[in-house]
């Protein structure tokens, strides 16, 4: 969720719940969010991109039965987000 202050807006996004817990999920969602909105996304748009870029890591991992607890596979999403800004 978040707030455009300059429209008086409020704003939303959703993704299906994951059940699963990870360190760093909002490390790299933070990362992510400020990478796209530096890259003159709007936060909106930043916002979706960064939820969409987690959930991919989180599902990514999942799908590994070695993963491992402490933190998600973000590395094997890498070129969907490169190619998404390239």
């Amino acid at each position: 969720m978040g707030y455009d202050s300059k429209n008086n807006r409020y704003f939303s996004y959703y993704k299906p719940y994951v059940d699963a817990q990870f360190h760093g999920t909002g490390d790299v969602f933070a990362s992510v969010c400020v990478g796209a909105y530096m890259r003159c996304e709007n936060l909106q748009d930043s916002l979706k991109i960064a939820a969409d870029y987690n959930v991919e890591a989180i599902e990514k991992t999942m799908n590994n039965p070695n993963h491992n607890w402490y933190g998600i596979d973000f590395e094997l999403c890498l070129p969907s987000i490169i190619k998404k800004f390239a």
